[in-house]
């Protein structure tokens, strides 16, 4: 075989897609990833590159069918065995699409080049054998979708996303081609519009300020209390000074070294007002707190929670859409000019979509980034909506009465019949009549809508009305996912040390997980507390506890993160995880670490 074969034009400006080693059946892979072989099981491998959005082509030559293969594209974005997200062309001409098998095209076989064009616009799968069109696979596709290769016991093929026509030199093209953007070399003519499946060809984090970057929106900080640390630029033996980058919009500090408990600041409630994760407290002024926002960052008091002398500290910082400067009055039509800031500018003449029963007294609104703060007054009843200013669901919504001692309630999508809370270690739940504060979250009918999220007064915890007290001043925290910027999901554990992989399409900064299906802690890792792999540096949402570490916690990877314990509270045995996860890197520009 020529040493041409073996040389590929990846490049640190663009990399083409490989089969993913960290996911999917432990089937052995060669040839740089491009070539997944039998193991005589049955199994899945999946590629690492998802696509959302976008029309891509890509290539398999079959070398060997004893068995049945199917290949074809997964919406699932861990582990691709669950059958009924699988949509495949099968060996034998027929196709499945989830569970429901009928019959597609030709039968293929060893030395048969199958393609694939995916059309995320349209929303279809189209198979090809030897650049004969099979028709449409399946129609209607909306969730990210992973190319995928399947074999009922034996069966081998070695992919082409556009780095080798001559897959590892089985095949001699006489002619090549590229890609609608001049990228890539294919056996065959890709469709008109398709693209190779590489980083030149994924969409950026596109925000409307042009440059900007995920680390500009979401950043860990670290800071040494009352001296001069890594994030202190400024300490005067009154007020101290930490830079972020940007101007956040929610401070959540803990520090690490000593159990303190969380501390939440936002824009829109105003400096000096605390409330915590880890505690039921009610807000409460404090003077020598988190004092101001500045334009690059906060500055601090002597309050120890915050700036414990010689303590170690991590900020975690998010821009939101700005400071609002006034309280709305308005009930119907637009709202009080400067009580809404978005995406950076107080408006005039605001009107909130969905025409919510209860309107906000503040927001400030994010559309690039995808998070919202929202502030109101509870009316006490049980089927209220509040609107959340963004231009598609929440994915995630945590709630807080800032009046009364109440638990923090939780929505997540992953979990979007039940809820939670954000202090406590109780599982995700279902309960009449909306025990934790959301309107019925067993019901499909009151899930976020792209304008509003419901509500409820009835819950049960230390007082009634954990997001709709009558009177009391409630506030939210909204956000829904990104590409390549955030991402709000769940995982099924394998109880293993080599646990699932769970794609994110960016390199992780941050990520909070929780066992759903059980008991368990809110854990939070980032890439601050440590700078390189097993990341295990763990604090608790829910608990006051200073930083404490777990052998082998997980990877983060270029385009995810990957489980690297047993721990129950991390990997049990098909035990369910939810997660919300913010980027340092988009995929497009990432590299592992």
């Amino acid at each position: 075989m020529a040493l041409t074969n073996h040389i590929l034009p990846d490049s640190p400006t663009n990399n083409f897609a490989t089969m993913n080693p960290l996911s999917g059946s432990s089937y052995p892979l060669s040839n740089g990833n491009l070539k997944v072989s039998d193991n005589s099981t049955a199994g899945n491998k999946q590629s690492c590159f998802g696509i959302s959005s976008g029309k891509f082509y890509f290539e398999l030559l079959i070398q060997d069918d004893t068995t049945l293969i199917s290949v074809g594209v997964t919406t699932n974005e861990t582990e691709p065995t669950a059958y009924v997200e699988n949509y495949v062309y099968v060996s034998d001409g027929r196709k499945f699409v989830g569970l429901t098998p009928s019959s597609y095209g030709s039968s293929y076989g060893v030395n048969d080049i199958i393609g694939f064009s995916v059309d995320m616009g349209a929303g279809t799968l189209v198979m090809y054998k030897n650049n004969v069109t099979q028709g449409t696979l399946v129609s209607g596709l909306s969730e990210t979708v992973f190319p995928l290769f399947r074999t009922d016991q034996t069966g081998e093929g070695t992919f082409n996303f556009g780095q080798d026509p001559t897959f590892a030199g089985s095949k001699s093209p006489t002619t090549t081609y590229t890609d609608a953007n001049g990228i890539g070399a294919f056996y065959y003519q890709p469709p008109t519009g398709a693209l190779a499946l590489c980083t030149a060809n994924l969409p950026d984090f596109t925000p409307t300020v042009a440059g900007d970057v995920p680390q500009d929106y979401f950043k860990a900080v670290k800071y040494t209390g009352q001296t001069v640390g890594d994030a202190m630029t400024a300490w005067n033996g009154t007020t101290g000074t930490v830079s972020v980058g940007f101007q956040p919009d929610l401070v959540w500090i803990k520090p690490r070294s000593l159990a303190y408990q969380h501390q939440w600041y936002d824009s829109v409630r105003g400096a000096l007002k605390r409330i915590g994760s880890s505690s039921t407290t009610a807000e409460n002024t404090e003077t020598e707190t988190l004092k101001s926002f500045t334009s690059n960052g906060f500055t601090l008091g002597t309050d120890a929670g915050t700036n414990p002398s010689g303590g170690t500290i991590v900020a975690w910082c998010m821009k939101a859409g700005g400071a609002p400067t006034a309280d709305n009055t308005a009930t119907s039509g637009a709202m009080t000019a400067n009580s809404v800031s978005l995406n950076g500018t107080l408006q005039s003449n605001y009107t909130p979509a969905g025409s919510p029963t209860i309107y906000p007294t503040r927001m400030s609104i994010n559309t690039d980034a995808g998070f919202s703060i929202v502030s109101w007054t509870g009316d006490g009843g049980n089927n209220a909506t509040v609107a959340h200013g963004l231009s598609v669901a929440p994915e995630m919504i945590i709630v807080k009465n800032r009046t009364a001692p109440n638990s923090w309630a939780v929505w997540h999508g992953g979990e979007p019949t039940k809820a939670a809370y954000l202090d406590t270690t109780d599982e995700f739940a279902v309960n009449s009549f909306s025990a934790y504060g959301f309107n019925e979250p067993n019901t499909s009918s009151t899930f976020p809508t792209s304008s509003v999220f419901y509500i409820s007064a009835t819950g049960r915890t230390f007082n009634s009305g954990i997001t709709n007290g009558g009177t009391d001043n409630i506030i939210a925290y909204c956000w829904h996912s990104v590409e390549g910027y955030s991402k709000f999901g769940s995982y099924t554990g394998n109880g293993s040390a080599d646990g699932p992989f769970v794609y994110c399409g960016f390199r992780v900064g941050w990520l909070m997980y929780k066992r759903s299906d059980t008991t368990g802690n809110w854990a939070i890792l980032d890439n601050k507390r440590n700078l390189y792999n097993v990341v295990n540096n763990r604090l608790f949402a829910d608990e006051s506890w200073a930083e404490s570490d777990l052998f082998g916690v997980a990877d983060f990877t270029s385009n995810g993160f990957k489980i690297r314990t047993d721990a129950g509270s991390t990997n049990a045995t098909n035990g369910t995880y939810i997660f919300m996860a913010f980027a340092e890197q988009p995929f497009k520009f990432s590299n592992a670490r």
